[in-house]
């Protein structure tokens, strides 16, 4: 047991993390502050969203739960940067 976690060690380093990101979107006649209190709202909504997609489960099973978690976190916060686009884009901004 202790070698397979040893070679699963290198796969859960190796595999990549989603992170969230908020392009810079822009809205013709809107101000600075109005863009500002819009891109705070949404990126409000789309925490909010990951939140409740990624649940409050813990990993199980040492490294595969480990793995699970992580890849569930990642579709998470994939989903929360579209949620946060989709959300800007109903207020009428375009992705600069």
């Amino acid at each position: 047991m202790k070698y397979f976690v040893m070679l699963l060690l290198p796969l859960l380093i190796a595999c990549g993390n989603s992170q969230i990101v908020y392009p810079n979107m822009i809205k013709s006649g809107a101000s600075d502050q109005q863009r500002k209190t819009d891109a705070l709202q949404c990126k409000m909504q789309a925490a909010d969203f990951q939140s409740k997609m990624q649940g409050s489960g813990s990993p199980s099973f040492a490294a595969v739960g480990a793995i699970r978690h992580k890849k569930e976190r990642n579709q998470a916060i994939d989903a929360a940067n579209e949620f946060y686009i989709e959300c800007m884009e109903e207020r009428g901004y375009v992705i600069r």
